[in-house]
This record gives C-alpha cells, sequence and structure tokens, in this order.
C-alpha cells in the first residue's frame, strides 16, 4: 500500500517513520520530495563543495556528481521507499544513477549520482527539491533489517566519492569522457546552427530588400516606357 499525504505525516508524528529536517511544504499528495543537503561533489571541480557556503552546485555537461541529501531516514521495518529523480530535472537533461528502494530497517542520508546528459550547465541549489520518495507499507515487518555498507552514514566521504567514480572502472570513465564530449559536441553544433540561422535571417532581409528595390525600379522603367508608348 502507498502512504498518501497525511499518512506519511502520521507516521513521522508517531515516530514510526523518520524523516529529519521534514519538511510540510515537501509533502506531495503520495509522496515526499527530498532536498539538495550540505555536501557535492562533481567530476569537472574533482573537490567537496560546501553548499552551505557555496549556495549550489553546477553540473557542467557530461559531468558526474554525488549530492548528499539534506534529509535523515530511518525506516521502519514494515516499510520500503521507492525513489527517483524529479520530471523537473529529468526534463532538463539531468539523469539519476542510483538504486530504486530504500529497504525496510535503512537509517542515513542518501548519496545520489547524478549525470548530466544536457549541452548545458545544470545548477542545483541548497535545500532545492530533486529526488521524490514513495513509501509502501508491507503486508508483514521485514525480518532482517538493512545492514548494507550505507547503513548509518550521515556524511559524504571521500571513500564514497571514490567508490562511485571507480565502481565500474575504465569502462564507467571512458563513458563519462564519452558523455562530456558528446555534451560539448552537441552544445558546439547547437552555437554553430544558432549562427548560421541569424546569418540566413540576414541574407533573407538582405535579399527581401534588394527584390523590393528591383521591384520598384522595374515598374518605374515599365512605366516611363507604356508613357513613351503612349505619346506615340
Amino acid at each position: 500500500m502507498i502512504l498518501t499525504d497525511e499518512q506519511i505525516k502520521a507516521a513521522v508524528q508517531k515516530g514510526e517513520l523518520g524523516i529529519a529536517n521534514f519538511s510540510d511544504d515537501c509533502i506531495e499528495p503520495a509522496s515526499y520530495d527530498i532536498r539538495v543537503g550540505e555536501f557535492a561533489y562533481t567530476s569537472t571541480t574533482k573537490a567537496m563543495i560546501n553548499l552551505t557556503e557555496k549556495g549550489l552546485v553546477i553540473l557542467e555537461p557530461g559531468d558526474f556528481g554525488v549530492i548528499l541529501t539534506l534529509e535523515e531516514i530511518k525506516m521502519p521495518l514494515d516499510m520500503v521507499a521507492r525513489f527517483g529523480l524529479k520530471s523537473s530535472f529529468a526534463r532538463k537533461g539531468v539523469f539519476a544513477s542510483t538504486g530504486p528502494q530504500i529497504d525496510p530497517g535503512f537509517h542515513g542520508r542518501l548519496k545520489v549520482g547524478l549525470i548530466n546528459l544536457s549541452p548545458t550547465p545544470i545548477p542545483l541549489t541548497y535545500k532545492e527539491k530533486f529526488c521524490t520518495l514513495e513509501f509502501h507499507r508491507l503486508p508483514q515487518p521485514s525480518s532482517r533489517p538493512y545492514s548494507g555498507p550505507y547503513q548509518d552514514q550521515l556524511e559524504l566521504t571521500s571513500k564514497d566519492i571514490q567508490h562511485m567514480l571507480d565502481s565500474k572502472g575504465m569502462v564507467y570513465s571512458e563513458v563519462l569522457t564519452a558523455l562530456s564530449t558528446l555534451s560539448r559536441d552537441v552544445s558546439a553544433l547547437t552555437n554553430k546552427m544558432s549562427t548560421l540561422a541569424d546569418r540566413f535571417d540576414s541574407f533573407e532581409k538582405t535579399l527581401g530588400t534588394r527584390i523590393t528595390i528591383f521591384s520598384i525600379v522595374a515598374s518605374f522603367i515599365l512605366g516611363v516606357i507604356a508613357i513613351v508608348i503612349a505619346l506615340k
């Protein structure tokens, strides 16, 4: 069963579901929007970014970034959550490289991998909503809680970053490089097409002006010829 907005609020208020930094503004009809947290990392900067100081992180074309969520989640044993990128970012060309599920018993902040597949830079501001969680009530509690490597983690560490960047080895690095090159090529092609379109518009206007002048001159000449013939 998917929890509605009121059921999510009630579960948080009763302490069944833990969402630290909870905000009523993030509640949707049947989901909860999670926000960009204090720290992020991108493959372009190759450095940890403190968003409380910088205010935002920018994903360059072809860039891979890891975002720490503002919310800290504590799942009960009788719930599982599905999460994904908000459609507003997906429409801009951002792809979320992350697992689709938060298991029963999980506790910690989420670390979301993002890839900018568009030809333009995309900013994410501190506390901006970027992913959404959908909570499902299970028929019965899970017999064992989540106990994976991300349990109880509240910070973005260098180990996490290295693991995410190297998880696919050289193949993944090559994919990132190819995406970055492709994005830059698309951006350059877009700019060239825009310049070509401007030049064509200019040529079209010039041609139109010349045709107009020619038509006037031709009309004048034909008029003179008609008058001469009439006088004869």
